[in-house]
C-alpha cells in the first residue's frame, strides 16, 4: 500500500503545486507588483550584456544584484513557455515524491495535521531564503514577503494532498504509528457491562 500511496500521492501533489504555482504567477498580481520594468528595456538589456556576457549571476557592492539569463538568439524567453513549465512540472513531480516520504515520517492524524505541518516547514525554510536575501542582496522587503507567502501555500498545499493520500492508500503504516508506545490520557465511559481494568499509578 505504500507504493500505491507513493505513486498517487506523488502525481496528486504534484499536479496540485502545479495548479497553484500557475494560478499564483498568471492569475493573482502579487508576483507582479513586486518587480518592475526598466523604463527602456532596449537600452538596459545591451548595457546589461556588454558588463555580462556570459548566462550567470553577478553582484556589485553598491548594491546590484542580477541574474541573467540571455538567449544565443536574442529572442524573448516567454516563446520558451511550455518548456519552462514542462520543467517545472518535472520539478514538482521530484518535490512531491520527497514530500511524500517525509509526510510517511509523521504521526497519525487528520490532513490538515500534515498541512499544517508542511506548511510550517515551508514558512521556516523560505524565511531562511528569502529573507536572507533581503538582509545580504537588498531584495525588496515585499519581494520576498510574496514569496514566503507563496511557498508556505505550496507547503499547506502538499501537506493536504498528501495528508489525504497517507490516510486512504497507506492505513497499515498509519496503524503502525499510532501504536508507537507512549503516554495515552484515558477517557470516554466503559461499555455497559465492561470493567475498567484497575489502574496502576
Amino acid at each position: 500500500m505504500k507504493s500505491r500511496y507513493l505513486l498517487v500521492g506523488t502525481i496528486a501533489t504534484a499536479l496540485a503545486l502545479f495548479a497553484w504555482q500557475t494560478v499564483s504567477n498568471v492569475a493573482l498580481p502579487w508576483h507582479a507588483a513586486t518587480m518592475h520594468p526598466f523604463a527602456d528595456s532596449t537600452a538596459a538589456v545591451a548595457a546589461i550584456q556588454e558588463q555580462a556576457p556570459e548566462n550567470r549571476v553577478y553582484v556589485a557592492d553598491k548594491g546590484v544584484f542580477l541574474a541573467t539569463s540571455f538567449r544565443p538568439d536574442g529572442a524573448n524567453r516567454s516563446t520558451q513557455l511550455a518548456g519552462m513549465m514542462g520543467s517545472m512540472l518535472l520539478l514538482d513531480v521530484g518535490v512531491a515524491l520527497v514530500l511524500a516520504f517525509a509526510v510517511l515520517r509523521l504521526p497519525v492524524g487528520r490532513a490538515v495535521d500534515a498541512g499544517i505541518t508542511l506548511a510550517l516547514a515551508a514558512l521556516g525554510v523560505a524565511m531562511i531564503k528569502h529573507f536572507s536575501e533581503a538582509i545580504w542582496y537588498g531584495f525588496p522587503i515585499d519581494y520576498s514577503v510574496v514569496n514566503v507567502v507563496d511557498l508556505t501555500v505550496n507547503g499547506l498545499i502538499a501537506g493536504l494532498v498528501l495528508g489525504a493520500m497517507r490516510n486512504r492508500y497507506a492505513p497499515a503504516a498509519a496503524a503502525v504509528n499510532a501504536e508507537a508506545p507512549g503516554v495515552r490520557a484515558g477517557g470516554g465511559l466503559p461499555a455497559a457491562g465492561v470493567r475498567e481494568p484497575a489502574r496502576t499509578v
